[in-house]
């Protein structure tokens, strides 16, 4: 996953991976942390909307064909370098269906 500087202080997320099959996949949006929908490049029908919540925290929805299906809660903890996600599926008509969690350490 890289970053990149968007315009006047949004971000560029790039993602790149390989699935267990050997397949790979590249995949990126960007944002103005403002909470407005836009098109994932390499995604069909894909967007990604991004707040501020807090200033270690921003909220990422992820909607497909219109339908928000996902939401994420990234907190950036006082270490500066672990960022701890909440993932959260939605069915169709918006009810929790799963929760999980992750944390992603800097590395370097």
């Amino acid at each position: 996953m890289t970053y990149e500087p968007f315009e006047d202080g949004g971000m560029r997320i790039t993602v790149e991976s390989t699935n267990a099959g050997g397949q790979q996949s590249t995949w990126s949006y960007v944002t103005l942390f403002d909470g407005a929908f836009r098109p994932v490049a390499g995604q069909n029908s894909a967007e990604t909307a991004v707040e501020v919540i807090n200033e270690s925290t921003t909220r990422i929805s992820n909607a497909r064909n219109g339908r928000v299906y996902q939401v994420i809660i990234n907190t950036l903890l006082e270490d500066g370098d672990t960022i701890s996600n909440e993932y959260v599926r939605l069915d169709e008509d918006g009810n929790i269906v799963r929760v999980t969690h992750a944390t992603y350490r800097r590395i370097g």
